[in-house]
């Protein structure tokens, strides 16, 4: 444990899927079993009552519900989510504290990475927990119901919902842009393996007036081109239910859902094209406005195009593991 600015911490776990060895992502993204999810829902539902716990010592208000109604999830999602509550939580930890845990090793894109990632929040929620005394109850998931990828990643988003209203600082329009750099930096490697030379367009014009909910849309924009290289593709790619009503009032943290939620998928292509190089190195960005976010947010949308319009022209660009992975 040391002392350190949370700025640079903040940082490393923020674009640390970067990291992530590109073909261990497409290798065990279909790994499904009973088990494990099992184990990652007990852990989670300890998270939410610790959240619970805390948010009542602190005196935080309730918290209302967190969006993303999703459908046909897989392991890549549920763990780019919970990459974003490792985060939230070193950052929690790290308001009270002053202390950060060593940062967790990564490997394949799994559910066993997941509950490590899972115990790794939860860890720092305890050191919060133990500096002020906290009770905690231990409390084991029921098993009325059966354990899904849905209600795992659902459960993920709401514990990173509940965090989020424990926050000195609470997730910012910064926050989501350097997520959505990190998905332009996956696009980008994609890019120079299919068009090499158009890697990145050209800027879209700044917009001063824009709000989260217009940086929301964007990236729901996004999210549907992936899904349409997906079907071209033959790829199993994550359906969304979203109403309009829903996006009017979405704060940062749910823009930062959703943004991971996009690099999950882009990071998935990625994987499976051949010879693509991991993404650079994203570092910090300052302060942001929602305005510099849905400026940065149409760099990702327009490489998307380009990449829609590869797949569109070449439905075998990623070859037999795509038909495959689709099973």
């Amino acid at each position: 444990m040391c002392h350190h600015s949370f700025s640079r911490v903040a940082l490393v776990l923020a674009i640390i899927v970067a990291s992530v060895t590109s073909d261990l992502v497409a290798a065990d993204d279909n790994k499904r079993s009973t088990e494990p999810l099992n184990q990652i829902y007990d852990r989670l539902t300890q998270i939410h009552s610790d959240l619970d716990t805390i948010r009542v010592y602190m005196g935080r208000s309730q918290h209302s519900a967190a969006m993303l109604n999703v459908r046909d999830v897989r392991a890549r999602q549920i763990y780019f989510q919970s990459l974003v509550l490792y985060r939230i939580s070193q950052r929690f930890a790290f308001d009270h504290t002053r202390l950060r845990a060593d940062p967790i090793g990564q490997s394949a894109i799994g559910y066993a990475p997941i509950l490590d990632l899972a115990n790794a929040a939860h860890d720092r929620l305890r050191s919060v927990m133990t500096l002020y005394g906290m009770p905690s109850q231990n409390v084991v998931a029921s098993r009325q119901k059966v354990v899904t990828e849905v209600l795992v990643f659902e459960s993920v988003v709401l514990a990173i919902h509940k965090l989020n209203g424990l926050l000195d600082e609470r997730i910012s329009p910064s926050d989501v842009f350097e997520q959505v750099t990190v998905g332009i930096g996956y696009t980008s490697r994609i890019l120079e393996q299919t068009q090499p030379g158009q890697v990145m367009p050209e800027t879209p014009d700044f917009i001063p007036d824009r709000l989260p909910a217009d940086v929301y849309r964007r990236l729901l924009n996004c999210l549907a081109i992936t899904q349409r290289i997906g079907q071209q593709s033959g790829l199993p790619i994550l359906e969304l239910d979203t109403k309009e009503a829903d996006v009017q009032d979405v704060e940062p943290g749910d823009v930062l859902n959703l943004a991971s939620l996009v690099v999950s998928e882009i990071a998935y292509i990625h994987s499976l094209v051949p010879n693509t190089a991991p993404p650079r190195e994203v570092y910090a960005v300052g302060r942001k406005f929602p305005a510099h976010v849905y400026q940065r947010v149409g760099i990702l949308e327009r490489q998307l195009e380009r990449l829609q319009s590869h797949s569109q022209l070449n439905p075998q660009w990623l070859g037999p593991a795509s038909v495959n992975d689709s099973e």
